[in-house]
């Protein structure tokens, strides 16, 4: 299962690092079907999303980040 979550993890980031977003699908959908989908959720998408609330965070009140 490692392996697996290391390799639709790379291939996502591939394909977020050249602008391909609706293609990440081809990934996440069949992981989904290995049973993979809280490793998805837990591991990729709430890290993307816990960084880019601190961004927004972080433009909208100033300061500095922690």
């Amino acid at each position: 299962m490692k392996i697996r979550k290391a390799i639709l993890t790379a291939g996502v980031n591939i394909l977020m690092a050249n602008g391909m977003l609706p293609l990440i699908a081809v990934f996440i959908e069949p992981a989904k079907v290995l049973f993979l989908n809280n490793a998805i959720n837990h591991g990729i998408f709430t890290p993307i999303a816990t960084a880019q609330a601190a961004d927004m965070l972080f433009e909208h009140f100033g300061g500095t980040q922690a």
